[in-house]
């Protein structure tokens, strides 16, 4: 069972993960399925901003350094939007100043990677709570 993209009718339950990294898409999918949320994925800032400007998201989680920006790029960029969504930002080397610097900056968190599945479940169901079944998505045969 998967999710149709085509099936989406807002943007609860639906998160972009924006990391040059493909195993990274993969662990957020894995972690969030069982909760329903939808996981999109972009491998740098330019591809996350046209992502967002066709869909909206209701949480962001991308990685601390990107080929094309950082995590500040994406910050600036959706804080321009009328209904921003909440920013997490995942790094090999979390630490309290990273924490300090994203939310000072309007970011919403942050998640130290590898990813811990539990954390990130945590997390992310505190950004929006995950949509009940058939409220923003159809399961796919």
């Amino acid at each position: 069972m998967g999710w149709r993209r085509d099936q989406v009718t807002s943007a609860g339950g639906v998160l972009l993960s924006i990391s040059p990294r493909s195993e990274d898409h993969a662990v957020l999918r894995r972690i969030l399925e069982a909760a329903l949320w939808r996981v999109d994925e972009a491998d740098g800032c330019e591809t996350a901003f046209r992502f967002l400007s066709s869909r909206p998201v209701a949480a962001i989680v991308t990685n601390d350094r990107l080929p094309d920006g950082d995590w500040m790029c994406i910050l600036g960029h959706v804080q321009a939007q009328v209904r921003p969504p909440n920013l997490i930002v995942a790094s090999f080397h979390a630490d309290d100043r990273l924490w300090a610097a994203v939310l000072n900056l309007g970011g919403y968190d942050v998640l130290s990677k590898p990813f811990d599945a539990g954390e990130v479940r945590w997390v992310v169901s505190r950004v929006c709570p995950p949509p009940a079944k058939g409220d923003v998505a159809t399961r796919a045969a």
